[in-house]
């Protein structure tokens, strides 16, 4: 069979169903050939993407840990950029692609509301619960805090959300709800505190921002990563038998964990160099998880 390929020279023009028609006519064209369409690309998928902070392992305390840190306990589910402005939210994944759509009582997130408002928050979403869990906010009723440090975000993202308890529950213009995470201090006793107590959700892991640091697109060592069966090995405090009870059979001890840790690493540099040759400097790496 003959195959002909066409280059479509302005990516982004064609959407999914104008692409679809386009080889129908095509094929109705010439019978006998097999078009093939690449170079095809959606520019809306790279504006969103990499748009979230990201978390490295916590290989060691750091020795400021207890004075100028901030732990946040992280649910499972699936992390996302949620976006409400012109009377919708949107909901996008790491790589930029939109996965939902809907109303919401968020600045700016329904018809209903100031349109010219918006908000921009990162978030953990839960199937199980259908909420989406806020673990930062970057952009609240056309006010921009990306520049704020750590306790001025979460503060202001308690307080909005106190004052606008419209968000947090179900309605017919809010149909999923959107929770604050609570945070606590690095002292052991809060920790403790914090890792003892009744939650509704299953946790993925801890969260540990430094209070100074501003909201950074990518991965940052001013946020740590671990999980929570390695807390009382670490930092000596008690958790919660349900959070022991999703330990990996892989898992013997922190320090055999931090070894693969620096090991994966290597292999990532090893790969940069390889692939870049000597001309190139291969970029530190880090295995990161939210």
């Amino acid at each position: 069979m003959e195959v002909t390929q066409v280059k479509l020279r302005k990516p982004g023009r064609y959407f999914k169903s104008q692409v679809s028609a386009f080889t129908c006519k095509l094929k109705k064209k010439k019978k006998n050939h097999c078009f093939r369409i690449f170079s095809f690309h959606f520019p809306t998928l790279h504006f969103f993407s990499m748009q979230l902070m990201y978390s490295e392992w916590m290989l060691e305390p750091p020795d400021d840990l207890v004075s100028d840190w901030l732990m946040m306990p992280c649910p499972v589910g699936r992390r996302n950029l949620v976006v409400a402005s012109r009377g919708a939210t949107k909901v996008y994944a790491k790589n930029g692609y939109q996965l939902m759509r809907f109303p919401s009582s968020l600045p700016g997130g329904c018809r209903q509301g100031d349109q010219r408002l918006s908000c921009i928050l990162d978030c953990i979403y839960s199937e199980v619960s259908k909420t989406f869990y806020v673990l930062d906010m970057m952009n609240w009723k056309s006010h921009p805090l990306y520049d704020s440090d750590t306790e001025c975000r979460w503060y202001l993202t308690q307080s909005h959300f106190s004052d606008n308890p419209e968000p947090r529950t179900v309605s017919k213009y809010n149909p999923y709800k959107f929770e604050p995470l609570p945070s606590c201090s690095c002292d052991p006793e809060s920790i403790e505190r914090m890792m003892t107590a009744d939650m509704n959700v299953e946790l993925d892991g801890l969260l540990f921002y430094h209070k100074r640091t501003h909201y950074t697109i990518g991965p940052t060592p001013l946020v740590l990563w671990l999980k929570p069966y390695m807390l009382q090995e670490l930092f000596g405090v008690k958790v919660g038998e349900k959070h022991l009870q999703n330990v990996p059979s892989s898992y013997r001890n922190f320090q055999q964990h931090v070894n693969n840790v620096k090991d994966a690493k290597k292999k990532n540099l090893k790969t940069e160099n390889g692939c870049r040759g000597d001309a190139g400097t291969a970029m530190e790496t880090e295995i990161t998880k939210s």
